[in-house]
């Protein structure tokens, strides 16, 4: 069966999970990138020698022409099915158009639900047809699942397994980085696009409410217990970059905090120590700057918890890495992975991410219970176990099935009037 998987870009997410639905041996799968460079991230470029994969613009092109080499490569590679990553890049609705036109079966690859926001009557319409205009889903989660089939999809065309990191590759990496080794002060972790969503201002706001119930439970350097000593304060590092980088570092100076721009453990290479103040040792929050995927384990594994406090988020595949890391997690009830990844009180909590003071304790709860928190960090990675590589190629591999079963979308004229619509104005 020739499976071609189209994605916008093919980072380290895309190349692990293609690569897993490419060793089936009933998949002949070709990847179709639609662009060479991501537009979203700045993940080098990496050479995946698992699967073929075809880039349709290498370089900047004109919309029109961008079109015809998507249409030209799908006809190249000749598909039994197409699976389509979602429908928000402009070229979605083209791919989709091809599928219809051609007579090809098509797999939706979505992580929308009704958590993304409130979208009008006509838009939600929209979206119905579009959905319906494949024959199969593969979807993230429960969430993603009611809203195929709230968009009309039965249940039975709608398979699992779509959002998957290398669960393996995070284990193992992080062990061979904590290997016994205290480099730095335990950190709470967060990785992060800085823009608006993902609701960083209330994190470091939390954060900081966090020391100061640390200070008042531990009190000043004079007055320090046993239980104390071997429970300092933790630092904050916040993975990424973005438009908000700079409003961020004057709101942790706001607040007291220290601010580094350098991983924790650089600290402690260059022995750099902070003075206590009357309450404490000062916080510090590290500002690391965007890494690479190769770089991410040795921030999961001395981190020791990690927050993900996002105001709307499709899933959020940093929880996933995290968890295969052996990390508690507090992740917002906004999140399209909370309700299937986070079992409150098993592996970590979920959060309202609007409620700084919840956020606040729940970090509070976490680092001061080193027992409990090695506790929640085992049933993580026991939880993350089904959300694999396994799982997103052999849910691809039935939705393929299902899709070839159904046969194609038929291309009646509100369908075809629907689509030209689409095409051109999008």
């Amino acid at each position: 069966m020739r499976v071609s998987i189209i994605f916008d870009n093919f980072g380290p997410y895309h190349n692990a999970r293609v690569a897993a639905a490419a060793a089936l041996p009933e998949l002949n799968v070709t990847g179709i990138e639609l662009r060479a460079r991501s537009t979203t991230y700045l993940w080098e470029a990496n050479a995946c020698q698992a699967f073929e994969k075809r880039t349709v613009a290498s370089t900047a092109v004109s919309k029109a022409q961008h079109v015809l080499q998507l249409e030209s490569t799908l006809r190249d590679t000749e598909p039994d099915v197409v699976a389509v990553n979602g429908w928000g890049d402009y070229l979605a609705p083209q791919a989709i158009r091809w599928c219809v036109r051609q007579r090809i079966p098509m797999v939706i690859m979505s992580e929308s639900s009704a958590l993304d926001g409130n979208a009008s009557a006509l838009r939600n319409a929209v979206k119905r047809r579009v959905v319906n205009l494949a024959s199969a889903a593969l979807v993230g989660g429960m969430p993603h699942r009611r809203y195929m089939i709230d968009l009309g999809l039965t249940e039975d065309r709608i398979f699992n397994g779509y959002n998957a990191v290398d669960n393996d590759w995070f284990s193992a990496r992080t062990a061979a980085e904590r290997n016994g080794k205290t480099p730095c002060r335990l950190y709470f972790l967060a990785s992060n696009r800085f823009v608006e969503r993902k609701n960083l201002p209330r994190l470091v706001e939390a954060y900081a409410s966090y020391l100061e119930t640390h200070r008042a439970r531990t009190g000043t350097p004079d007055d320090r217990s046993a239980e104390t000593k071997s429970n300092p304060c933790w630092d904050l590092c916040l993975l990424g970059d973005g438009p908000l980088k700079p409003m961020l570092i004057v709101l942790c100076e706001k607040l007291g905090l220290h601010v580094q721009h350098n991983a924790p453990w650089d600290d402690a290479a260059r022995q750099v120590s902070y003075p206590e103040t009357n309450s404490g040792t000062l916080g510090t929050v590290y500002f690391p700057g965007f890494q690479q995927v190769d770089a991410l384990p040795k921030f999961y594994a001395h981190a020791g918890c990690f927050v993900h406090p996002s105001l709307r988020e499709p899933w959020g595949l940093v929880v996933n890495e995290a968890m295969a890391s052996g990390l508690p997690v507090l992740v917002s009830n906004r999140c399209g992975c909370a309700m299937d990844l986070v079992r409150e009180g098993i592996n970590g909590y979920t959060l309202d991410p609007t409620n700084v003071d919840q956020m606040s304790r729940r970090m509070h709860e976490i680092a001061f219970d080193a027992q409990r928190r090695i506790e929640l960090g085992k049933a993580s990675r026991e939880l993350i176990s089904g959300f694999s590589l396994t799982a997103f190629a052999t849910g691809l591999r039935s939705a393929c099935l299902k899709s070839i079963a159904i046969g194609p979308a038929k291309l009646t004229l509100a369908n075809s009037f629907l689509l030209e619509t689409l095409c051109r104005f999008r």
